[in-house]
């Protein structure tokens, strides 16, 4: 009976834990117990926070914008060597190398700002046209509007302005700036380009294959992109076409292959650089853009969250770590940029490696300018060289498991498996439809439990109901439900864990002094309901001990070590351990606690795990 009081008083004491209360429970016998010791083993890498990169023509000048929901900028005038804040700017649409032109939110008015040491800005007042930089000092207001039907070249030294076409209906669509200064369109008969310094327009004819403005006749209007120098590019669901001043018919012809050939959403993007490579974002039926690098018919694969930005001389590559800078002199990097710190999904730690799950595409759709749910990769951590990996693996994930070679991640009731640490990666067919929440290897066989909670609201509070499965494996692979294990619908949140003999618990409701359970001992196949004493746990050692998890919302973690008995068990000691000088401990994520394959045990606190011992 001293047994059932303690087990009983410890689960209450697990009980009020869920609750969030701050009390700390009634401690065992003293010389059971012990302070434990902390030790940090893996902290996500700091993330380059760029949602959209927007640089001059020559370089010197840049914006960044952030992911931030103020959308704070970062710019640079001295082509990248230092950086500072630029504070109440909330849109940038282009940047040339003496400014930037931005909409202003509260009153809709365009403007070109002067970055000096007054931060002194030139306005231009326009009603219906567009602002469009050229280089260095000059601004373009294109109004296309039929009563106007003008572009206007704005010189902001002195704001003077004079009228330079008086058809600007007939020139097309911009399609980039000019090494000159000046800026330039295409139409269905070539490239015009204007000359700011000499004020004239200079026309390149081409025998021009596919240019759709609009989606009358097609899925969706071309794409277009001219590299500054002499070379146009042109991209619609078929493919591009490259035309070169000097030379009416394209110099290059490139369909897109299969999975991408006629998908109506292609490309996504489109640039080319000096040199002639095309840089295209295109997808399948189904898919996720992935951009790449297409030099003589060759195509190179960017990895995933990964974007560029071709501007003059240089092409910008923007990774999830780094940011580069490339010219036919040099390769370089983009140093003194934002970074941020990112919390996984879900990560799982061996002895050898962490695999996390990020969410790691911008919010902020850099394509269509919407912001917009990021997708998931996976970062491979190597804790003996502490070298970081971003895998080639793309979606929305929820878990991750690895064992030896093997991996996989799921979520959004897909499966990718990998057979050579995650260097390639195969969909496969998964009944996975709810959440995974563990994976364990007992002997040969993988079990996997999932489970989906529901949250009931009302006046008098919060109730829950889970649904819950449990799969099995012999490869990581192919997952089978176990015959009988799952149930549509329970009350309670559902068991945060399983024992390898199959034992399941977990609180279905409180009711005054009572605590009900449910239980099972197979797995999940059948379940018991009871207000008898039944333990209710968090982790499993490898010796069979079972674990409950605590901690006071600071500084300080417990866990309660129970010597197991059937159904209840026997608390026998209490270790207690203190966060790291600075820190605190919050809710854990993604799982708490995790004991990996040798029985090390694993703590995850934001965007760090820790092992305690």
């Amino acid at each position: 009976m001293k047994n059932l009081s303690l087990l009983f008083s410890g689960l209450m004491l697990i009980l009020f834990a869920c609750k969030k209360t701050t009390n700390e429970p009634d401690t065992p016998a003293p010389n059971k117990d012990r302070d434990g010791t902390v030790e940090e083993v893996f902290s996500s890498p700091l993330f380059n926070d760029a949602a959209e990169f927007i640089p001059s023509f020559s370089g010197n000048y840049a914006l960044i914008r952030t992911n931030s929901e103020n959308k704070q900028f970062q710019y640079t005038k001295d082509a990248g060597a230092t950086w500072q804040e630029l504070k109440g700017i909330k849109q940038i649409l282009a940047v040339n190398d003496k400014g930037y032109y931005i909409v202003d939110p509260p009153t809709s008015s365009r403007y070109f700002s002067k970055l000096g040491a007054d931060n002194v800005g030139f306005s231009y007042n326009i009603t219906g046209g567009e602002f469009i930089l050229g280089k260095d000092d000059f601004v373009y207001d294109v109004n296309l509007l039929s009563n106007i039907n003008k572009v206007t070249l704005i010189n902001t030294i002195n704001g003077q302005s004079s009228v330079i076409n008086n058809k600007a209906d007939t020139l097309g669509k911009y399609c980039g700036q000019d090494q000159n200064g000046g800026i330039a369109f295409v139409n269905s008969k070539g490239l015009t380009i204007h000359q700011p310094l000499n004020n004239k327009w200079v026309f390149h004819p081409f025998n021009i294959v596919r240019l759709y403005f609009t989606s009358n006749n097609v899925s969706k209007p071309s794409k277009f992109h001219f590299n500054g120098y002499n070379q146009l590019v042109i991209a619609d669901q078929m493919g591009f076409h490259v035309y070169q001043t000097g030379q009416k018919n394209a110099v290059r012809t490139f369909n897109w292959p299969n999975p991408y050939k006629q998908n109506y959403e292609n490309p996504k993007k489109i640039e080319i650089n000096q040199n002639g490579d095309v840089f295209a974002t295109i997808l399948r039926y189904g898919g996720k853009p992935i951009m790449f690098k297409i030099t003589n018919g060759n195509m190179a694969a960017y990895p995933i969250s990964t974007y560029t930005v071709c501007k003059g001389a240089y092409t910008y590559e923007m990774y999830p770590l780094a940011a580069k800078k490339i010219s036919a002199a040099k390769n370089e990097n983009i140093n003194g940029l934002i970074k941020e710190v990112r919390v996984p999904k879900n990560a799982y730690i061996s002895e050898d490696k962490v695999y996390a799950i990020y969410q790691i595409e911008p919010a902020y759709d850099y394509y269509s300018g919407e912001v917009s749910p990021g997708a998931d990769t996976v970062l491979s951590y190597d804790r003996s060289s502490k070298t970081t990996n971003f895998l080639n693996i793309s979606g929305h994930f929820n878990f991750v498991y690895q064992d030896g070679n093997k991996a996989f991640v799921s979520g959004n009731n897909v499966l990718m498996h990998s057979a050579n640490n995650g260097n390639t990666w195969e969909k496969v067919a998964s009944p996975i439809t709810n959440t995974l929440v563990e994976v364990k290897k007992i002997g040969n066989t993988y079990y996997g439990m999932c489970k989906t909670v529901t949250a009931y609201t009302n006046t008098f509070g919060t109730s829950y109901s889970n649904s819950f499965k449990m799969l099995t494996s012999v490869d990581l692979k192919t997952w089978t439900l176990l015959p009988g294990a799952s149930y549509n619908s329970k009350s309670g949140e559902g068991a945060l864990t399983f024992t390898k003999d199959g034992f399941i618990s977990y609180i279905t409701t409180i009711t005054g002094n009572l605590a009900f359970k449910n239980y099972s001992t197979d797995f999940g196949k059948t379940w018991q309901s009871t207000s008898d004493p039944v333990i209710v746990f968090s982790a499993e050692l490898n010796d069979g001990k079972l674990i409950n998890f605590n901690h006071d919302g600071g500084s300080r973690l417990y866990y309660d070590v129970y010597n197991r008995n059937g159904i209840t068990g026997e608390l026998k000691a209490r270790i207690t351990y203190n966060a790291p000088a600075g820190r605190s401990f919050t809710t854990s994520k993604p799982r708490m606690p995790v004991v990996s394959e040798n029985g090390s045990f694993y703590f995850f606190n934001d965007d760090k795990i820790f092992k305690l011992k």
